[in-house]
Order: structure tokens, then sequence, then C-alpha cells
């Protein structure tokens, strides 16, 4: 019997929507080292612990957008561009 290659994976998968891993540029892992010291940066705010001690493999960053028909938690002046700033 042949034995199977595990082929490299392209995207997460099926049940992950096959969400693709995105290029990692210095701003990104800039952000992705914020989201992991959030605690340390205000320790008067309690953020859960996370689950990852490397940068995931797959993994996608949003922006928060507002509805017209929603009150915005956050003011437009407020927000920040990313985190780092």
């Amino acid at each position: 019997m042949p034995k199977k290659r595990k082929r490299e994976q392209t995207d997460a998968g099926k049940n992950w929507f096959h969400m693709k891993a995105p290029n990692l540029t210095p701003e990104l892992e800039s952000e992705i080292k914020a989201i992991q010291l959030r605690r340390h940066i205000n320790p008067k705010n309690f953020y859960r612990r996370n689950d990852f001690k490397e940068i995931p493999k797959f993994f996608q960053i949003g922006t928060f957008v507002s509805g017209a028909n929603e009150s915005s938690k956050i003011e437009k002046e407020k927000r920040r561009k990313t985190l780092v700033d």
C-alpha cells in the first residue's frame, strides 16, 4: 500500500470557512504582540489568558464598524487605528 503524504494546509478547513493564512508583516506582528501583552499595558482591566504561546497559523483581525441604527459603544474620537497607537 502506498503511504498517503501529508500535504501542507493552505486554509483552516471547512469548519472554519476555509480561512486563509495571512502574510505576516511587521505591523501585523506588532499588533499580535500588543494583543498578547495587553494585560500588562492596562493591569486594571481583566483579560482572559491567551491560549497560544506562538502566533497561530490561521487568524483574522477585523475592524469594529457600527451600524446606522446602533448606538456606538466607542466614540469616533476615542477609536484608534491600531492597538499600538
